[in-house]
């Protein structure tokens, strides 16, 4: 600036001084050169007034522009600070909202797996009450059994004391007098008929007990226990050993007529054959009956999750997966199916889990993916469960085409 100022100055200097030279040249006169040397400085004097004028403005428009810049520079200053501030009023709020968020979401999955754990007692409530059924129908069966098998025996028992009431004596003279003439009897033709009748008898009768075991075979054979199969099997073998001491006696004696014995031996047996069978099979049926209807087992085409406390009737699931599926086919199961087959619901999903599913023994061979329940969790999507964990949290769009998963299919039964 001061360097502008100075050629201004200079030039301005230059100029007065060719100005006076050339007033001097057009005059001599003293006192013209005189007033002119005045004029000239007052005319210098003016220009550096007008000079420093310009200055000064030109240094106060500077200044009024550096105070503008100034102003100018404060207020970018503040806009950015509001800005800045605006900013993380933001973020503080998302914040606020993001805490919000997951603090709904870890209450919601609280209360799903509480609502969990409670489905789950209540699934093993329902089993061991079914298991207490399970167990006093058993008890009662074999009560049954026990009873059958009592009267069985008290029966066996009166029929081999009064086969032995009917048995004729031996005595000494009988004794003496076949010892004294056995060649009598063997040589004598009523001897050798009565030894020919009483082989054939037993023949007959060993056939007879043979086609009745054998027929036997087919039918169930009951349960006992040891101590009882073993008075079983003393009380079916004393038959024969009686009839082997009776036809050994009926030789010895020959006073004794063989015929009605083998008879009533053979009566007898056919008694004990034929009573014995009949009420260990009807307790054993009842049992087995009873035992089929049982959570893990089979009915029909399907699996038992659930039974009601008679034991008589329940819900299964189908015997295998179906899909991956959207939710609207498979609310349409039933067509795939048959009648009676539908989509279940949420709770009868969590037992299938805790049943027969991962959550027990995964009898029903159940993937560790999420599988469709017939209940919406809002206007566009519907409720799975997730088959890995049990987790009940799990809501997809219904109408998407892309939204495929599994289906296990329920239906109510009843005997």
């Amino acid at each position: 600036m001061s360097s502008k100022n100075n050629i201004a100055k200079d030039f301005e200097e230059e100029e007065a001084d060719k100005n006076l030279e050339k007033k001097i040249l057009r005059t001599d006169d003293p006192d013209q050169i005189i007033m002119n040397f005045d004029r000239e400085e007052e005319e210098i004097n003016r220009a550096e007034l007008e000079f420093i004028k310009g200055a000064e403005a030109e240094m106060k428009k500077r200044a009024q522009e550096g105070l503008r810049l100034r102003e100018e520079v404060e207020a970018q200053k503040l806009k950015a600070e509001d800005e800045q501030r605006l900013q993380l009023e933001a973020e503080d709020e998302r914040n606020a909202e993001q805490e919000l968020k997951l603090k709904e979401e870890a209450q919601a999955k609280y209360k799903a797996e509480e609502n969990q754990k409670k489905l789950l007692k209540d699934a093993k409530g329902k089993r061991q009450m079914q298991e207490g059924n399970r167990i006093k129908q058993s008890a009662a069966a074999t009560k049954a059994r026990d009873e059958e098998w009592e009267k069985f025996k008290e029966k066996t028992d009166f029929r081999r004391n009064q086969k032995t009431e009917d048995r004729p004596a031996y005595t000494p003279e009988t004794t003496e007098s076949f010892e004294e003439s056995p060649q009598a009897i063997k040589t004598s033709p009523k001897g050798r008929a009565l030894l020919l009748l009483l082989i054939a008898a037993v023949t007959l009768a060993g056939i007879w007990i043979f086609s009745v075991f054998s027929k036997g075979i087919d039918e169930p054979i009951p349960v006992l226990p040891k101590s009882e199969a073993t008075e079983i099997e003393d009380a079916s073998d004393m038959p024969e050993s009686n009839t082997d001491a009776e036809n050994q006696t009926d030789l010895e004696n020959v006073s004794v007529a063989p015929e009605p014995e083998a008879g009533v031996e053979n009566q007898i047996d056919t008694e004990d054959t034929s009573v014995a069978p009949e009420p260990e099979t009807d307790a054993e049926n009842q049992t087995e009956s009873s035992s089929n209807l049982e959570i893990g087992g089979t009915f029909g085409e399907g699996i038992i999750f659930t039974l009601d406390p008679s034991g008589k009737a329940g819900k299964i699931a189908y015997s295998k997966d179906l899909g991956p599926m959207t939710w609207e086919s498979a609310m349409k199961i039933h067509e795939q199916l048959g009648e009676g087959w539908r989509l279940p619901n949420m709770e009868e999903l969590s037992e299938i889990y805790a049943s027969i599913g991962p959550g027990a023994t995964n009898s029903g061979q159940f993937t560790d993916e999420l599988y469709w329940s017939n209940e919406a969790y809002d206007e566009n999507q519907a409720r799975l469960v997730r088959f890995s964990d049990g987790n009940t949290s799990f809501h997809y769009n219904k109408s998407a085409a892309h939204r495929e998963f599994r289906v296990r299919a329920v239906r109510d039964f009843s005997r």
